[in-house]
């Protein structure tokens, strides 16, 4: 079962292409994602109703999708607007479930539930995904052989870095360190983590260089249900000291694939932008408007994480 009245990540925008059908399974529902030539977003439920052959299997022509079994087309909106074998009569059930969609951040939000129901408001703001943000921004999917929501209780868990990745994000001053969890509204899960003079995690010393010099460090975690994340991690020199800094953020939501057969389990396909920047500011607070060349570096950290892409500044 899942919560379908909510928004999920559908695609990246710029994987939806003129000409281009894009295939997913989202929450058990076969979806065809398409970019019109006049440059819209839509989603179609992937099978024609005549023989029920996937759409995607068919082609763009023009603004609508062609079967590739019988050429019946269907418009963005679900209509069927050509009958190849009798042009001026459609079937009146020959008609394709739409979902609504909304382009925000560089990312194409989904809703998969009631339509009437789908409001924009409610899609999680993550400002540091858009192209004009001025961060550096790396995509790419993780695929999780596991059910979604273990990823989730994994990334809202700030207690296990100094056990699970002690060589990489783990630090001696976590065993110190303070936790607030807080619930914002019905949908927002805040978890945070933080301490306030003790060494970086060691990954982190690639793009911020302490020399052996405490810092106060912070790892923020927020859940926007029902299965997008936003990680917000970095370090400053404390207060009193030079005010330098690094910010590192994770952006992850969850495509929610069909469930393995004879398994209870579902298959988290996340959709990841690493970021960071470095940064020179007056105060802790700032960094999280301050701004610093950045350049980018790519990392090998231990267990099981193959690589990891960040920026730093020079």
């Amino acid at each position: 079962m899942f919560l379908r009245n909510a928004w999920y990540v559908g695609a990246w925008s710029n994987e939806l292409v003129q000409d281009k059908l894009l295939p997913r399974t989202l929450l058990d529902d076969p979806i065809v994602f398409f970019r019109t030539q006049t440059g819209t977003a839509a989603a179609l439920f992937d099978r024609c109703p005549h023989r029920f052959a996937p759409l995607s299997r068919g082609r763009l022509e023009g603004e609508a999708i062609e079967c590739g079994y019988h050429g019946l087309r269907f418009d963005r909106t679900g209509a069927c607007v050509l009958n190849p074998y009798n042009p001026g009569h459609v079937p009146p059930r020959a008609h394709v479930r739409t979902y609504p969609l909304h382009e925000q951040q560089g990312i194409v939000w989904i809703w998969m539930g009631e339509a009437g129901r789908a409001d924009p408001s409610l899609i999680p703001d993550f400002p540091q995904l858009a192209d004009e943000s001025g961060w550096h921004t790396v995509r790419g999917y993780l695929n999780t052989p596991a059910n979604y929501q273990l990823a989730i209780d994994n990334l809202m868990d700030l207690t296990h870095p100094e056990f699970l990745h002690d060589a990489s994000l783990g630090s001696p001053a976590h065993k110190s360190a303070q936790y607030e969890v807080e619930q914002r509204g019905a949908r927002l899960i805040r978890s945070n983590r933080w301490y306030d003079a003790g060494p970086l995690p060691p990954v982190m010393e690639l793009s911020f260089p302490t020399n052996g010099r405490p810092v106060t460090h912070w790892a923020d975690m927020y859940w926007h249900a029902a299965s997008s994340l936003w990680l917000d991690v970095g370090a400053t020199f404390p207060v009193g000291r030079e005010q330098r800094g690094c910010r590192h953020t994770l952006a992850t939501s969850s495509h929610l694939k069909r469930r393995a057969q004879h398994t209870t389990s579902s298959v988290s396909h996340a959709p990841l932008r690493w970021l960071a920047r470095r940064t020179t500011m007056p105060s802790w607070s700032s960094c999280y408007g301050a701004s610093f060349p950045e350049r980018i570096l790519r990392c090998c950290l231990p267990s099981k994480t193959e690589w990891v892409v960040t920026t730093c500044g020079r």
